[in-house]
């Protein structure tokens, strides 16, 4: 169920991909959650991004209230022919806390069935509303590593998977 009436999920367009990296960006920004402080481009991104229709197992879906994109959700192959996907996932401050994340996991893991035998995602070891999210989808912590946050140093992040 749709947390609010002005909430939308649904996959993303051509159209949507400046406001997807301005969210990005935006959460990049805040120096908690992602390993770079901006976007970087990858030619996987680049792809799901401006050409979507060329890569149907690069699935990327948004949030928006009332038309205006507040987060989105990303599973891409982790090698090329691969049946396991990486998720990667932002919301927008003001929409976190509200089930919303949840409901656009939901919704993007059932279009990832058609592609992908298995999901996996890293997370801070300390972002326990992800953590609390990421579980309440399916998602089991498999194992523990190291990785370097570009404004938080070497830190420890949960390697987590769905099937």
């Amino acid at each position: 169920m749709i947390p609010s009436p002005d909430i939308a999920i649904h996959q993303a367009t051509v159209a949507d991909a400046a406001a997807i990296i301005a969210g990005i960006n935006t959460v990049c920004a805040e120096g908690r959650y992602f390993s770079t402080p901006q976007y970087i481009p990858t030619p996987q991104w680049e792809t799901v991004l401006y050409a979507p229709e060329t890569v149907p197992d690069h699935l990327l879906y948004i949030v928006e209230d009332r038309g205006e994109i507040v987060g989105a959700a990303q599973i891409l192959p982790c090698t090329p022919q691969s049946h396991v996907g990486e998720l990667g996932v932002f919301l927008l401050k003001p929409y976190r806390n509200q089930k919303i994340g949840t409901y656009l996991l939901t919704e993007l893991l059932q279009s990832a069935r058609l592609y992908y035998d298995r999901v996996i995602l890293y997370v801070l070891a300390t972002n326990h509303r992800a953590i609390r999210c990421f579980t309440k989808c399916g998602f089991e912590e498999i194992s523990r590593r190291s990785h370097n946050y570009a404004h938080l140093g070497w830190q420890e992040q949960l390697v987590m998977h769905v099937q």
